[in-house]
């Protein structure tokens, strides 16, 4: 039964890990993650081609946002926020940076949402009672798919010692038909199963369970704790273990996940074409 260790130079990629710097953990060979995974249902092509991400300004906002509400302390060391300055050409947000070389610098209205979402999450009752339970923050994990023989990682946002896994997402709109809609498109019920089946692998044991905190990035911020049902559970199994087969075949035979898709008919999308057919019933194109 595998516990959490603490991350170290040199340290062999098995069961629990903490404190791994997350550069070092997407670049870690031989495993695979759901995120790959994800790649690899959109085109093989693509997954076997895939260069290094170039963060975005979303992308960095997530990463504060995680940082700020899993790791406060780091946060504080890392980050510095001056949401009152509106634009990088002010005197004092120059001075700021000349003064803060190693910090990160929010400001604007990127401050103002950031401290919005923290304090949006700490608020809501179900999100602060899981955020502090007792366990560890970024906790990645590494396993062999006893199937298939495919390395798998995977990390948690939180992992309790009860049993709980967290994970900690921003979103448009935590409306339950919006949720529903941005789980199945980011494939967060693959996720599900992935993050569960790992850890029942890892920690001889099931995961008690396993929620989502969704946060608005507008104002006011509404938030949303969720867990899913198990029907979406079992899509999300049966989805990336047969994309694990799908992976491991690719791996055998590399010449097959080519650019080659050959010469394909497609259409308008079928609100065009009703809205085309509703014009021509009513006589509205010559």
């Amino acid at each position: 039964m595998s516990e959490v260790v603490e991350y170290k130079e040199g340290i062999e990629l098995t069961g629990y890990i903490s404190d791994m710097p997350e550069d070092f953990y997407h670049k870690t060979k031989g495993f695979i993650s759901k995120s790959s995974l994800g790649v690899l249902k959109e085109s093989p092509f693509k997954f076997f081609n895939q260069t290094q991400k170039t963060q975005t300004p979303a992308m960095r906002m997530g990463t504060a946002v995680h940082c700020a509400i899993l790791e406060p302390e780091k946060f504080k060391q890392k980050y510095l926020l001056l949401p009152d300055i509106r634009v990088k050409t002010l005197k004092a947000y120059k001075d700021a940076v000349k003064e803060n070389p190693d910090m990160e610098i929010l400001h604007g209205a990127d401050a103002e949402n950031l401290n919005g979402m923290i304090a949006a999450v700490m608020a809501n009752e179900a999100a602060r009672e899981l955020l502090e339970l007792d366990g560890d923050c970024e906790v990645s994990g590494f396993h062999i798919d006893s199937e298939t023989g495919v390395g798998l990682r995977h990390r948690f946002d939180k992992l309790t010692k009860c049993g709980i896994g967290i994970d900690l997402k921003k979103t448009q709109s935590v409306s339950p038909n919006e949720i529903s809609k941005t789980i199945y498109k980011y494939g967060y019920h693959m996720q599900d199963s992935l993050y569960s089946d790992a850890y029942k692998a890892i920690k001889g044991r099931e995961l008690n369970q396993f929620y989502f905190i969704f946060v608005e990035e507008a104002y006011p911020h509404q938030v949303a704790v969720v867990y899913l049902d198990d029907i979406s559970k079992q899509a999300g199994r049966d989805e990336y273990r047969e994309l694990l087969s799908e992976y491991k075949f690719y791996k055998a035979n590399p010449s097959a996940a080519n650019n080659n898709s050959g010469v394909e008919m497609v259409s308008l999308p079928e609100w065009a074409l009703r809205a085309y057919e509703s014009e021509l019933e009513d006589g509205g194109i010559y």
